[in-house]
């Protein structure tokens, strides 16, 4: 039997029914925050806990960052994304001297920031601010341009001169 057989939609193991598609954004969601916090889920002490997708950009599991070719104008965080972050890395902390620099508008609504964090990945600093809004953290189209990044989506990478850095897509 060839591996064309067997169909690609749904696996079923002695847990029950699998959802494929949510096992690989899960495995590319840890992929993407090992390239930015180098942080081994797999080294960690063994501790319970209970595995969910239903927690969307909550404060319990980092997604990482995505690229945001639209809208802000300026990259931003949802407030509990920047939480999940703080738990895997304590250095990072909330500007709040910068809160209501920026109004933000994401679908009919708006958000005003609480505050400014500045992240340093492997492509240089990025300052997102911070909104009161379930999202995760969007790198806008100017920093990507001040930083000189390019967007390869055949690819899928950013790249900044001989720096490459895969991008999951969701």
């Amino acid at each position: 039997m060839e591996i064309e057989d067997y169909p690609s939609d749904q696996y079923i193991t002695e847990l029950g029914e699998v959802d494929g598609i949510q096992t690989v954004t899960a495995l590319n969601n840890q992929s993407t925050l090992y390239s930015i916090t180098k942080v081994d889920i797999f080294n960690k002490p063994k501790e319970s806990s209970a595995f969910s997708f239903d927690e969307r950009y909550s404060a319990s599991v980092f997604h990482g960052i995505m690229p945001d070719t639209g809208a802000a104008g300026v990259s931003t965080a949802g407030e509990s994304q920047v939480r999940a972050l703080q738990q895997l890395d304590n250095s990072v902390q909330v500007d709040q001297s910068t809160a209501g620099q920026h109004t933000i508008r994401f679908g009919k609504g708006t958000a005003i920031s609480l505050g400014t964090v500045t992240i340093q990945i492997l492509l240089g600093p990025i300052t997102f601010h911070v909104v009161p809004a379930n999202t995760l953290f969007l790198f806008c189209i100017e920093d990507i341009d001040r930083l000189g990044v390019k967007l390869d989506n055949l690819e899928n990478m950013l790249i900044q001169g001989d720096k490459k850095v895969p991008v999951v897509r969701k």
